[in-house]
Parts: structure tokens; C-alpha cells; sequence
């Protein structure tokens, strides 16, 4: 509120005209002063108004002074936690219990409870209602005189100005009354000069009056030892006859006149007597302090204070009261040394870790004061009731001492006494490190007994304690995981109680900061110190890895619980997965850290990026064979990428021969690679089973339908950035020793033994299966052996290279020929046949070929077949070539050869058209008397339509009757002749000529000299009658649907085996309709011959087409 200055008058009683030159001012106080404007210049001599010649700020008071919304606030916290109560009141308020049956007891009625409770809850919530009704009142009134508040405020602090201005005459008066007080010291009374004049010369004041006063004589040294030797007796008769000495006196000396009471590590007393009445007091004549730091007492105004004191307590209590006192003060003064002490220590060495405090007479020491969680102290003071082990007197009670009471994380240690501190040397730094030893050492036993308890069955986890309870620098624990390298030690720093880890390293200052920020570090520092050990071992591994060539996936967001259900492990430390770079599969390496030590292992997930789900885990050696300590390096890293890749092949192949349904099982044998010897896992397959998909069981040989495949993965290569497994299977056979030459065939891919087993190595690229790989090569290998077991059933097995991929052999006896068959090295290849072109059957090559690729027979009829087949055609070819080679001799020259029209491998057809005698025959290969024979035939008696073109009947044209085709007399004489005659183990049968192999050559140059000799003479009318049948036969086609028919006779059989179906000669194996090749079939290259050209002999071209043929029929009869 504004205030009026002394001698100011309202602005009211101001006139108008002073008004005007002048500025009316208000201060902070609310006084208003008055200021010359400055337009109008005061002309009076008065000094202008000053806003330093103001009075002092008012002292603003704030004590007592609270907010009202803060006084609000907490009201209605209360209410709302009154509230609270009152409803949780309510709740427990129900009705009476009933009684065990359920029913209630006559003297307890139901209704009349429930109302009493009912009441009871009302009564409550008005009550409640009703006090925080009138606080809410109170609070309203208050809060009305909020506006008020600014003019309050100023009237309580002019209110106190006026009180405080009141009060200083009081002061005043009396601080010149204290002043005249303490001045009176100071005063200095008048001088006394006479009588100082009269002393100075004199010696003597003649006033002063004189007692008369006689001294002593001065005793001699004899009579000092004789008055000593009195008072040792005296002393002795006394103590030792009248004075009954508590236990703590009894340990004394006499001598010197005086007895010397030792009370150890406190305090010697030396006491006399003046006379020999035993009731005369003890005076007092020394004090020495016997404890360390020794303590001094010098002569001076100490002394002099002491004496007396001590000598009344000897007069009163006697040896008993001075003992007691002088204890106590021994005690005390124990106590403000090892206050001085401490407080140098927290001034020094133990800076802002130390705070020391006295209460009354006990010392409290607080060590670790940086340290969170609970605190840590111990104080000293003196115990009144100290127990005594040994107790000599029962009836002397014991006296006080120094004890030490330690508390440790908020609690009292029972076990203090073990400190064994020594009360006569005091050293609070001794009794500190003691302490802090003793409290790290506890620490780490808590800290060791969680590892302990926590260490499974089987673990790595090794720690080493060594404790030291005078110095706390030397305790440490070390622990150490999976190898002796990664251990780690925990120190912790005696002064300030942090955590430490050697050797240094950025996990563990991470971890230490953890730990020394934890309220209660015992609890969970075993979890850290195996977080780091972890950590470290990670750490290093990933460091290792890095450098090998992998990459850390980081982007991997695999769940906790799928790793621990996956990896079998309870509880996982730590773990990095890793791609290879040269992997092109979901397939990565883990590294699993737990309690057993590092572990690596291959995974398999379902997204390479993410991570999803682990689909299949694979446990790796943990180190390399025939070593347990060996450190994670670059050569570990390289067995162990060798080892994992091994375990993916092999369980993709387990995988797959799993989906097949093909029976399986594991086996640990010793494997060779080029870094040694070693037990691995191989697959054992038996080979029938494995094989049934393309060779039923029955056709198998016998030593292969038990015999087992061993699958091993024996190392990997790397092409072009992809890597390949290698894969070696093996196969042991007691096949015999026919297979030598194939043993000794110079391929890479296969080994075979003596005995007829083999070794392969097949390769598939990374986590993709070899199986289909692996029954492609033993496919070829089973072609192989089929091919060779042929050709050694048959004789001609002089093979010049044999390997997987061709065979080249000699045969014929007669005249050395040479055949190479290339086998297919994959699915979708055919088996190629080479023949040099000189060879005769080099115009059988498109037939022979696709004899070995047709799909309907199975290997081991198709290859005996086709050897049989080459066996059997030498001989013919050989002759249609002699037949051919007979044209280029005179007189023959101006004759055509015949044609050769080869339909199959067994059904060949020769045809003589004009100038030769018209006339044909077929030759096929037939079974007579369970032999090989080759059977020429007549197609005269055969249908028209199944004859050549020449020998046809003419159909009518218009209205010329039909002609039918008249064979030469001449001719069919010489040919009935023929068909009856037997010569070079031939022999004719009526309608044609039965030959075996050996005789087939015979018979057909026998033949054609017949035909060759009954050609008839070239004129016009040979001519015309040639061309008529030549226009006849192009207006006439063949028919692809009319197949040749022969008379059926008995004891002729194809020359298959009993159970094979052998497509008829001449049947089109390229028919749009053919039966498709099974997958197994393709994967052998068992194809037929797609789009084959058909071959052509030099001399001599073979006519028309096979697809147009006609196939003999399957059985003919021999008369």
C-alpha cells in the first residue's frame, strides 16, 4: 500500500499552481516523492530530490507463507486417498460368518447383521463426507481472500518493519551496556610505586608482616635412599595388606618410592604415600600414555590441572576411582585419535570416499560413500559390558572398552571380532583396509557361490578365488570359459569400492559401469562376468572370422525362444550367425556361446535376409580333431568350414533320399582327406535300393543286390565364386577279377579295385543333393559293367579304352574290326556307336545305335543284344558288300547291284529290279534248334502288295483286265534248284535258305551268282516290259498299313531271350505314339535315336525310308 514520507502533506492539500512544476515518484515501498519536471528549472537553492536519499527495500517475510495450490493439491490427495480407505473399509465390512453347516445359530438372525453392517457403512460415509466437507470450507474461505493477497502481503511486512524498528532501542542499550562490560578487563589499576621502590632496593617490604618461618636442613643422598627405601615399604605393607586392587591394578612395580601400576596398552600410573597409616590417600606423581601413537603429556597447564583432580580422586575413591577415570579418558582419547587419523585419511588418501562423523563419544567411519545401494560403515565407542572369556575375580565387574560395531550394506556383521584389531596400536587406516578386505573378500565368495551354483553338468566355466585379508589390492577373482586365454579378473578398488576388470577391453568398461551402478552388484555380477567372458570369446571369434572371409548377418531377427529350442540349450550367452560368401543357400554358420563353451554350428533358415524361423541345426566339433584347447584361428576356421560343408552335403542328401523313401543309415568311419585321418559320418545305401528306380532288383547281379554304398563327403571346390561339394561314394563288390581292365582305365571320375567294387566322386553345387548326380554315374557305371560283361560273354572282349564315358574293343576273327560306344555322361544323353566308315557295318550304325537307346529294354538285355546283333551282322554286311563290289568286274559292269534295304538289324531285304532279274528276297535272323540262323526268303510267295514295286501285280486300269507279275522260268527253275540244295552249312528248305552266322556270307553270294546267271537278254521287248512295270508301280504306292505276310511253320523263334519283348524288324521306333522314356530311364540315356539319319555304305545306298517299312512277321515256318 503506498505510504506517505514524514513532512509530506496528501496530494489533496497540494495547490493547483505547485502542482505544475513538479513530478509526483513512487517507490517500490509504495512512497510517493515528488521530482522537479524538467521543463520548468527550479529557481530555489534547494538540493534536488534523489532517488538515493530514498529509505531501505522492506524486508519482504515469506516465513509461514505457503501456496494455496499446493494446499489444495494435498487436500485432495488426502480425500482421494481417504476415499480409498473408506472403500476398502466397506469391502471388509459383511455381514456375520454363518455357522459350519451353513445354517444360522438361533441367537444370530441374518437380517438384523446385514442392517447393522448397512449402518455401520452409512455412519462411515458421512463422516467422511462431513470432514472433508468442512476442509473443503475452510479452503473456499481461503480462497476468497485470494484477491486480497497483494495488500495483505504489504501490511504483514510493514507490520514487521514496525516491530523490528521498535525493537533496536532495546539493542542499543543493550550493546553499550555489553561494551562497558567487557571494557572493564582492560582496565589497569594505579600503580603502587613506593612499595615497588622499597622491594627493589630492599628486598623486603617493613608493612608486610613476618611468620618466622624456619627451613629445612637439606638432606643428604643417604638420607634420600633411606627415605625411598622407607617408602617402598610402605607402599608394599599397604597394596599388599591393605588395598584390595581390582584385576586391572594388579600388574605393578614398587620402586623409587613410588608404585608403577601398567594397565597394558593404555596407561602407567605412578602413585606414593607421605606416611605409613593406611589410611593416609595415594597423591599422585606421574601419567605415561603406553599405546601408539604415543602420546606426550607435557608440563604445563595440562598437568597442572590433572594433578589435582587426580589427587582428590585418590582421596575420595581411591586406586579404584583413579583407575576408572583415567580409563575412560584413555578411551576417549583412543577415540579422538582414530578421529584424527580418519579425518587425515579423508583428507588424503582416501579423498571423497570417507566421511567421518562423532556422536557423543562414539566414532562412525562411512567407507564407499560413491558406492549406490546401501551403505557402509563401522563405529567405534566404548562398551560398558564387554563378555570376558576368562574371569579370574566373578565379583569384579568388567570394565569398559573399545569395540567396533561394522555395518555392511545396512547390516550388522556378527562375525567383526575375526578382525582381530589391536586396540594398543591404533592405525585407522590398519582397521580400514581390514575392514574393506574383509568386505571385498565376503563379496567375491557371494559372487563365486552364484557361479558355482549356476555351473551345469559339462561346463567350462573355471574361477579361481584368491583372497588376502591385510590387503585388499592382492584378493581377486578370476574366471575363465572355454579356454584358458579368455579369463577375465575382477578386482575391486579398496578406496573407492568400484569394480574393475583385467585386462581392460571396451566390453568390460561397458560391464563395469553396470556393475558399479547396480544397488546390489553380488546379485548380478556372476550374470556379467559370464555376459563379458562371452562377450570376449564373441568378440575374438568374430574378429577371426571377419579376417577368414565371412560376413556377420546383422539384419537377422531370429526370436529368443526358437534359438533355445533350436541349439538344445537352456540358456545362451551370446551368438553371431555368419554367411560365407561363396554359399548360395539359406545355410549359415552359427556360433553358440552358453556355460559349455563356444559351439559352432550350421543353420538352416527360411529367409536369407530376416532370418524367419531355423529349420535344421547341425552341431560342429567345437575343435578340430585330436585337439580340445585349440585356439579359433584361420586354420581352425578353415577345418571347421571344410567340417560344415561336409554336414550340409550329407544332410541334403539324407534329406533327399529321406523323400524318396530310400532306406538309409549313419555310419562313423575313418575318412582320408589331404589334412589326414579323421572318424566322419558316412551314408550307408544299399544299392538295389538305390538303383530300383532305374534297374528292378531281379536284373541286378547278385553281388550288387547286398552290396552297401558308402556316401562321404570328401572336401569342396570353389568355381567362378560358387562353391561345389565333392562327394566320394563307395562300393564294395566281389564281382571277380574280369573287371581288371576297367580298373586300370584311366579316368578320374571312378576306381575300381580288384574284386570288382569301385570308388566315385560325384559334385553338386553347394546344399544341393547329389543323389541324382551320384545314380547318374552309377548308372553309367552299371552300363559299363553290363557292356563289358557282354562283351566278354561273347569273346571279343579285347577292349583298347575303357572308362565312363566310352568303350573301344576289337572283334570279328576273321577280319579285326573296331566299334567305340560312347556313353552318355547325363540324363538327357543317348549312347553313340562309332564305326570306322570302311567297315562293313558301318551302314547298320542308325540301327545298331538305336537298338542301344531303345527305351522298352532295360540294359541288360538291350547291350547283350546289341553285341549279339554286331556278332551276327559281320558276316552279312561283309557279303553285301562282296555282292556290291562284284558290278566294277567285267562282264558285270553294265549291270546295276542289287539294293539292300536293312528295316532293322535282323531283317534285311535284297532286290533285283531290271536289267537283273526281277526278283527279291528277305533275310532275317531267326532262332532254329536253339541257334542263331539267318533265314532267306522268297517274296514271291508273299502278297503282291508285300513285295517291291517290280514284283507286283498290275491292277486293273479301265478295261483291261488285271495282270499278274510272272517270274522268269529261267529264274524260278534256278531258284528251285537252290532252295534244295545244301552246301558250306547252309542248306535250302523249298522257299528259301537257312544259314548260321558263320555260313551266311556263303549264301548270299551263292544266291546272287544264281540270280546273276539267269539274267536275260536286254532287247526292246525286255525294255517295254520293264517300263510297263516301273509305270505301273509309280501309279500304284505302297501302303504304309499292309505289312508283309510269310507262312507261318513251326520250331522258328525270334532270337531274344524267352520273356523279352523285342519290337518286330522293321517296326518305326520314331512313331509319334511311342511310349514316352520313365525319368530313370532318361537319366541312364536309354533313348531312342530322335530324328536318327539313316546311313548309307559307300558303294552301295540304302533304299527308301524306315518309317515306311513294314516289319517281317515275328515267326516263319522251315519245311
Amino acid at each position: 500500500m503506498p505510504l506517505m514520507m514524514d513532512g509530506d502533506d496528501g496530494p489533496e492539500d497540494v495547490a493547483p499552481a505547485e502542482k505544475k512544476g513538479k513530478e509526483v515518484m513512487t517507490t517500490t515501498n509504495g512512497v510517493q516523492v515528488q521530482a522537479s519536471a524538467p521543463s520548468a528549472p527550479s529557481t530555489s537553492s534547494l538540493k534536488q530530490p534523489s532517488i538515493l536519499d530514498l529509505p531501505p527495500e522492506l524486508r519482504h517475510i515469506t516465513e509461514g507463507l505457503y501456496s494455496v495450490g499446493k494446499l489444495l493439491g494435498r487436500e485432495t490427495e488426502k480425500c482421494w486417498k481417504d476415499m480409498q480407505d473408506l472403500t476398502e473399509d466397506l469391502a471388509r465390512m459383511t455381514p456375520g460368518a454363518s455357522t459350519t453347516n451353513g445354517v444360522h445359530g438361533h441367537m444370530n438372525n441374518g437380517a438384523s447383521s446385514s442392517t447393522s453392517v448397512d449402518q455401520s457403512k452409512k455412519l462411515k460415509i458421512l463422516e467422511f463426507a462431513q470432514s472433508h466437507r468442512d476442509m473443503f470450507t475452510k479452503l473456499l474461505v481461503i480462497w476468497k481472500w485470494t484477491p486480497k493477497n497483494d495488500a495483505l502481503r504489504r501490511l504483514i511486512d510493514l507490520w514487521a518493519w514496525i516491530l523490528e524498528s521498535d525493537e533496536h532501542p532495546n539493542q542499543a542499550a543493550w550493546w553499550i551496556g555489553q561494551q562497558r562490560y567487557n571494557s572493564d578487563r582492560w582496565k589497569e589499576p594505579n600503580p603502587d610505586i613506593r612499595t615497588a621502590l622499597e622491594v627493589l632496593s630492599t628486598g623486603k617490604a617493613s608493612w608486610l608482616p613476618d611468620f618466622g618461618f624456619i627451613p629445612p636442613e637439606p638432606m643428604t643422598p643417604e638420607d634420600i635412599l633411606k627415605l625411598l627405601r622407607r617408602t617402598n615399604t610402605d607402599l608394599s605393607i599397604r597394596i599388599n595388606l591393605h588395598e584390595d586392587l581390582p584385576r586391572t591394578l594388579r600388574t605393578y612395580s614398587i620402586k623409587n618410592g613410588r608404585v608403577t601400576f601398567n594397565i597394558p596398552g593404555e596407561f602407567e600410573l605412578d602413585v606414593s604415600v607421605q606416611d605409613d597409616n593406611h589410611e593416609s590417600p595415594f597423591y599422585f606423581i606421574d601419567l605415561r600414555f603406553t599405546f601408539t601413537p604415543q602420546i606426550e603429556i607435557p608440563d604445563g597447564r595440562f598437568l597442572a590441572g590433572l594433578e589435582p583432580e587426580m589427587n582428590s580422586l585418590l582421596a575420595s575413591s581411591g586406586l579404584v576411582g583413579c583407575y576408572e577415570y583415567l580409563h575412560n579418558f584413555c578411551l576417549t582419547l583412543k577415540i579422538q585419535t582414530l578421529k584424527r587419523q580418519a579425518v587425515q585419511l579423508a583428507m588424503d588418501t582416501y579423498a571423497n570416499a570417507l566421511r567421518v562423523e562423532m556422536v557423543r563419544r562414539m566414532l562412525i567411519v562411512q567407507y564407499w560413500i560413491e558406492s549406490p545401494g546401501s551403505k557402509n560403515w563401522f563405529e567405534i565407542g566404548v562398551s560398558s559390558s564387554q563378555p570376558s572369556k576368562k574371569r579370574w575375580f566373578k565379583r569384579d565387574p568388567e570394565p569398559p572398552a573399545l569395540t567396533i560395531r561394522w555395518m555392511r550394506n545396512s547390516k550388522e556383521v556378527q562375525t567383526v571380532q575375526d578382525l582381530h584389531i589391536d586396540w594398543s596400536s591404533l592405525s585407522m587406516e590398519r582397521i580400514l583396509q581390514r575392514i574393506i578386505s574383509s568386505h571385498i573378500c565376503h563379496i567375491f565368495e557371494r559372487i563365486l557361490s552364484h557361479l558355482e551354483s549356476e555351473i551345469p553338468v559339462g561346463s567350462t566355466l573355471a574361477s579361481k578365488l584368491c583372497l588376502d585379508d591385510a590387503d585388499a589390492s592382492n584378493s581377486y577373482l578370476r574366471v575363465t570359459l572355454a579356454k584358458q586365454s579368455n579369463a577375465v579378473e575382477l578386482v575391486i578398488e579398496p578406496i573407492t569400492g568400484r569394480f574393475a576388470f583385467k585386462p581392460p577391453s571396451i566390453e568390460s568398461t561397458r560391464i563395469e559401469a553396470e556393475l558399479n551402478n547396480d544397488p546390489n552388484p553380488c546379485e548380478h555380477a556372476a550374470e556379467k562376468i559370464k555376459r563379458l567372458l562371452a562377450l570376449s570369446l564373441r568378440s575374438h571369434d568374430e574378429k577371426q572370422a571377419v579376417q577368414f572371409g565371412w560376413e556377420i548377418a546383422l539384419h537377422l531377427r531370429i526370436r529368443s525362444e526358437d534359438l533355445h529350442k533350436a541349439f538344445n540349450a537352456k540358456k545362451i550367452l551370446q551368438s553371431t550367425f555368419f554367411r560365407v560368401p561363396s554359399w548360395t543357400s539359406k545355410w549359415m554358420v552359427a556360433l553358440v556361446i552358453d556355460l559349455a563353451g563356444e559351439s559352432w554350428w550350421a543353420v538352416e533358415i527360411d529367409e536369407w535376409i530376416t532370418g524367419g524361423s531355423i529349420r535344421k541345426v547341425m552341431k560342429m566339433l567345437s575343435r578340430r580333431p585330436g585337439s580340445t584347447s585349440a585356439p579359433v584361428d584361420q586354420s581352425f576356421l578353415r577345418q571347421l568350414e571344410s567340417e560344415i560343408v561336409a554336414a550340409i552335403g550329407t544332410a541334403v542328401c539324407e534329406r533327399h533320399l529321406r523323400d524318396r523313401d530310400v532306406p538309409h543309415e549313419w555310419s562313423n568311419q575313418e575318412a582320408v582327406t589331404n589334412n589326414g585321418r579323421y572318424m566322419a559320418d558316412m551314408l550307408c545305401i544299399r544299392a538295389s535300393r538305390l538303383l530300383a528306380k532305374i534297374v528292378p532288383t531281379v536284373q541286378l547281379p547278385a553281388d550288387l543286390r547286398h552290396a552297401v554304398l558308402r556316401l562321404s563327403h570328401v572336401g569342396f571346390v570353389t568355381r567362378q565364386g560358387k562353391l561345389y561339394h565333392v562327394f566320394q561314394a563307395c562300393l564294395r563288390t566281389n564281382a571277380g577279377a574280369h573287371l581288371g581292365r576297367i580298373r586300370a582305365a584311366p579316368d578320374r571320375r571312378v576306381h575300381f579295385d580288384q574284386n570288382g567294387g569301385f570308388k566315385t566322386w560325384v559334385r553338386c553345387p553347394f546344399a544341393e543333393s547329389c543323389v541324382d548326380a551320384l545314380l547318374e554315374r552309377l548308372a553309367s557305371i552299371y552300363r559299363l559293367r553290363v557292356l563289358v560283361d557282354a562283351l566278354r560273354d561273347r569273346g571279343i572282349c579285347r577292349p583298347s579304352e575303357i572308362s565312363l564315358s566310352s568303350v573301344a574293343f576289337t572283334y570279328n576273327k576273321v577280319r579285326s574290326l573296331k566299334a567305340t560306344i560312347r556313353l552318355p555322361d547325363h540324363k538327357s544323353g543317348k549312347i553313340a556307336l562309332e564305326l570306322d566308315p570302311k567297315n562293313p557295318q558301318y551302314r547298320l550304325r542308325p540301327l545298331l545305335t538305336e537298338s542301344l537307346n531303345n527305351p522298352a529294354i532295360p540294359p541288360t538285355r538291350s547291350l547283350p543284344l546289341f553285341t549279339q546283333n554286331l556278332l551276327s551282322t559281320s558276316p552279312l554286311t561283309r557279303a553285301f558288300g562282296l555282292i556290291e563290289s562284284i558290278v566294277s568286274e567285267p562282264p558285270f559292269t553294265m549291270f546295276p547291284p542289287p539294293t539292300f534295304e536293312s528295316r532293322s538289324e535282323t531283317w534285311h531285304r535284297i532286290v533285283y529290279s531290271p536289267p537283273n532279274p526281277t526278283c527279291s528276297f528277305d533275310v532275317c535272323l531267326r532262332v532254329h534248334d536253339n541257334r542263331t540262323v539267318w533265314h532267306i526268303a522268297d517274296n514271291i510267295t508273299k502278297k503282291s502288295d508285300d513285295r517291291p514295286p517290280y514284283e507286283r501285280d498290275t491292277p486293273p486300269l479301265g478295261t483291261n483286265p488285271a495282270r499278274q507279275f510272272i517270274r522268269d522260268e529261267c529264274l524260278a527253275t534256278a531258284l528251285r534248284l537252290l532252295w534244295r540244295a545244301r552246301a558250306d552249312g547252309w542248306e535250302g528248305i523249298n522257299s528259301g535258305i537257312i544259314a548260321p552266322v558263320s555260313s551266311i556270307e556263303a549264301a548270299l553270294i551263292r544266291l546272287d551268282e544264281v540270280v546273276r546267271g539267269c539274267r536275260q537278254e536286254i532287247g526292246s521287248t525286255t525294255t517295254t516290259e520293264s517300263n510297263t512295270v516301273q509305270q505301273a508301280s509309280r501309279s500304284r504306292p505302297t501302303s504304309s498299313s499292309q505289312q508283309p505276310q510269310l507262312h507261318q511253320q513251326q520250331h522258328l523263334r525270334p532270337p531274344q531271350l524267352a520273356n523279352q519283348q523285342v519290337p518286330r524288324p522293321g517296326q518305326n521306333m520314331n512313331r509319334s505314339n511311342m511310349q514316352q522314356r520313365p525319368n530313370i530311364q532318361n537319366r541312364l540315356g536309354f533313348a531312342p535315336n530322335q530324328g536318327m539319319q539313316q546311313g548309307r555304305a559307300p558303294q552301295a545306298q540304302m533304299q527308301g525310308s524306315r518309317h515306311n517299312q513294314k516289319p517281317p512277321p515275328e515267326v516263319i515256318t522251315l519245311d
